[in-house]
């Protein structure tokens, strides 16, 4: 009896991460001493993934957002690994090309208050896929280029947020 409720609540569990519709991730600065910056919130849709920032904090203009390998944000986001990338095509294209990684998102654009709210569809993602990974915010917009190597043409990393499993609503 027990073994069968110990399977049922593992199986609920995975069953609720497989129908979980929304997540709220909380970016923090990259810097010495991280600040929040506020959250994003990213909503499955009929059409991909919704990423719904609520952040603050940041310099006006456009900038690249990625989801990265590792779920961690330690060594000046260094740590979160390469961008998602589960089919090997070593290209960074672009959230539109199905020909380069999964992680490469959509331009996250910041008013001159340093305020992003603009909605963006990522139409390759579910919540479920990426929970376990991180989200990196980078300095610059994003060329969706390999170049230069390492800075994907989007500058610095800036912010980051780790995706777990416990923030999904």
């Amino acid at each position: 009896m027990l073994r069968r409720c110990l399977v049922l609540i593992v199986a609920l569990f995975f069953l609720s991460l497989a129908t979980a519709s929304e997540i709220k991730v909380k970016m923090y600065s990259l810097a010495k001493k991280p600040v929040y910056l506020g959250y994003v919130l990213a909503k499955d849709s009929h059409y991909g993934l919704l990423l719904i920032p609520h952040l603050q904090g940041l310099s006006p203009g456009m900038h690249g957002f990625h989801l990265h390998v590792h779920p961690s944000c330690e060594n000046g986001g260094n740590s979160a690994g390469g961008h998602l990338d589960p089919h090997k095509t070593h290209k960074h294209l672009g959230p539109y090309n199905d020909q380069g990684h999964l992680g490469d998102l959509p331009l996250l654009y910041v008013n001159n208050q340093g305020v992003a709210r603009i909605t963006a569809l990522a139409p390759r993602l579910s919540v479920a896929q990426i929970v376990g990974h991180s989200f990196i915010i980078l300095a610059d917009g994003d060329s969706y280029k390999n170049t230069p190597k390492n800075m994907d043409g989007a500058g610095p990393k800036m912010a980051c947020g780790v995706v777990k499993s416990s923030d999904l609503r």
